[in-house]
């Protein structure tokens, strides 16, 4: 499908999983009259020749398409070191809203369109809500002027690959690619080893923004936005691996490395993106849109966590468009520990860790003891470590030791994590 629209004059603007975004940009050369020409045209080779695949695990898979034009804002955000781009403006909405409208097999034109096309060029059929057309394409024949166009130079269909080569932009086209990938291109590995099924944890930001901003401020917040995920997740194993405002608010997709999706270099030896598919992928997406303003979870996030449970606080069940069983979802609120050490404790007796608590009653006694005698000759037990899978009670016992210390002993309390290892 790519190979047809960099056929037809187009490019790719942006990838999201299992759609893209394709743009026909009107220059001094192609009109906007022309430009939707070859968009339809596009379309009706994509939904003739590639509308219905059949998968090796017979699994059909169809394609669904809309046009939209008009006026669209485009901008560079980011900084030196991570940088993305960003779409904004009436057609990316219009063209939200048509795909919303369309069925697999289908292509759906937007009002705007139809005004730059005659009623004898294609056969339509005008929706209900009178703004919305759809190409019959039941009714169109097999045309030999349909298949895409025969190039010889494969890099001759996207001219800016050639401009780029030519201006030595190498360096300056490293901040766009995030930096698992650059990292494979320094060791000059082959794109294949980028495809992978790994472990990945996904995280999405929506972040709602003013109706009231217009479209220069709303890039300056993307951008603001952008940087400041960028620089918080990058010292966590994370990267912002998208950045769009597809609808409306403006989303974030953050990988970190923990669940299983797949992940891979997706799309045309010309116009390509590093991205991740899977369930865990549409379920955060989900999670997202069903309970605004939290942040949510599910149940194998929450035992990965290795966090308190008092942090986490299950909610109702909500249905999730494409997920039978989501199991149960939480939501995370962050509870501070309390000065107070007893009222932190559980008010359920600890059962079973007698030997555990012996044991550090006598080490407490013996550090206490001879760390008042202050003499550097005699050794003695400073440390106490706990070990044990998640979810095992280490917390719960280590709280237990607490309550059961002289109150008189300072007490410090703190979380490390794998990032304050040496």
């Amino acid at each position: 499908m790519v190979q047809e629209i960099l056929s037809h004059s187009g490019d790719v603007l942006e990838f999201s999983g299992d759609a893209f975004i394709a743009l026909w940009k009107v220059t001094d050369h192609l009109s906007m009259r022309d430009a939707v020409h070859e968009a339809i045209d596009c379309s009706l080779v994509i939904q003739k020749t590639y509308g219905t695949y059949h998968t090796d695990v017979d699994v059909v898979v169809r394609v669904k398409l809309a046009v939209a034009s008009g006026h669209l804002v485009f901008s560079l955000v980011g900084d030196e070191e991570n940088s993305h781009y960003l779409m904004t403006g009436k057609p990316i909405y219009d063209l939200k809203d048509a795909e919303s409208r369309s069925s697999a097999g289908e292509i759906v034109i937007t009002a705007r369109v139809s005004h730059h096309i005659s009623a004898n060029e294609y056969l339509m059929d005008v929706l209900p809500d009178g703004l919305h057309a759809k190409d019959n394409i039941d009714n169109i024949e097999d045309d030999p002027e349909l298949p895409s166009h025969i190039v010889t130079d494969q890099y001759a269909l996207r001219p800016a690959v050639n401009h780029a080569a030519r201006q030595k932009m190498k360096f300056e086209l490293r901040r766009f690619i995030i930096a698992p990938v650059v990292r494979g291109i320094d060791a000059e590995e082959p794109l294949e080893y980028l495809t992978e099924i790994r472990q990945v944890a996904i995280l999405f930001i929506n972040c709602k923004v003013l109706s009231v901003v217009g479209p220069v401020e709303a890039i300056d917040v993307a951008n603001d936005v952008y940087v400041t995920v960028c620089n918080v997740v990058k010292n966590r194993y994370g990267c912002v691996n998208k950045i769009n405002n597809f609808d409306k608010d403006l989303m974030l997709l953050v990988i970190f490395g923990l669940r299983k999706c797949y992940c891979g270099a997706f799309g045309h030896t010309l116009r390509r993106e590093y991205t991740v598919i899977g369930l865990v992928v549409n379920k955060a997406a989900r999670l997202m849109i069903a309970y605004p303003h939290k942040v949510t979870c599910d149940r194998e996030t929450f035992l990965h966590s290795k966090l308190e449970a008092r942090n986490f606080v299950l909610q109702e069940y909500k249905h999730l468009k494409g997920i039978v069983n989501p199991g149960p979802i939480y939501q995370f609120k962050q509870v501070q520990r309390t000065h107070d050490l007893g009222a932190s404790i559980s008010s359920l007796p600890l059962l079973g860790r007698d030997q555990e608590m012996d044991l550090y009653r006598i080490l407490i006694r013996r550090a206490l003891y001879y760390s008042k005698k202050k003499e550097e000759s005699v050794k003695f037990c400073n440390m106490l470590i706990i070990q044990g899978d998640y979810r095992q009670g280490k917390t719960r016992l280590l709280e237990e030791m607490l309550y059961n210390t002289d109150p008189a002993t300072p007490i410090n309390t703190f979380t490390l994590t794998q990032y304050d290892q040496n």
